[in-house]
C-alpha cells in the first residue's frame, strides 16, 4: 500500500529488453497516492476502470 521510489526500476529498464516502443507505463497498487501525468503513473487498482 505504501508507494517506493524502487516500484520504478523495472519500468525504467524495459525499453532495453523489448524491440517495440514502449509509450505508456503504470504502477497499479493499493495506496492512496495517484499521479497520471508522470513518465511512469501511479493507480490505485480500484480507479482503474476510470481509466479505460
Amino acid at each position: 500500500m505504501t508507494y517506493h521510489p524502487s516500484f520504478e526500476k523495472s519500468l525504467k529498464q524495459v525499453a532495453e529488453w523489448v524491440e517495440t516502443p514502449v509509450t505508456k507505463r503504470a504502477i497499479v497498487y493499493a495506496g492512496d497516492f495517484e499521479n497520471t501525468h508522470g513518465v511512469i503513473q501511479l493507480l490505485n487498482y480500484r480507479n482503474l476502470k476510470e481509466m479505460l
